[in-house]
């Protein structure tokens, strides 16, 4: 197997949410070090909760764990109706058909 590593256009990685391998090693070790409070924060960051989660992972019933359980969210609201501040008039959909015809269907048009 090969051990070769490529590194992304300079370019490309200044736009990149992870912008080197240090980075991205400490991101890791945060993971293995605090598996739960990692996603945690993540969650916190990443999501809107309409109710907060009162555990991260329960493994109380494994194989069928529960995520981020006894918090709520609301799935448009996610998807669509947090981005209209900054992004409604930026495209949230593009339909490209058989036939080439192109349809773009913005945050606020949603």
């Amino acid at each position: 197997m090969s051990q070769d590593i490529y590194q992304p256009n300079p370019e490309f990685a200044k736009n990149a949410t992870i912008k080197s391998m240090e980075e991205y090693h400490a991101l890791v070790k945060k993971s293995h070090d605090d598996y739960e409070g990692f996603w945690a924060d993540y969650a916190n960051e990443k999501i809107d909760w309409f109710k907060p989660f009162d555990t991260v992972l329960d493994e109380s019933n494994a194989p069928f764990v529960k995520w981020f359980d006894g918090g709520q969210l609301n799935v448009a609201h996610q998807c669509i109706d947090r981005h209209l501040d900054t992004r409604k008039n930026k495209a949230a959909i593009i339909f490209e058909g058989d036939r080439g015809d192109v349809q773009t269907i913005t945050y606020l048009d949603l």
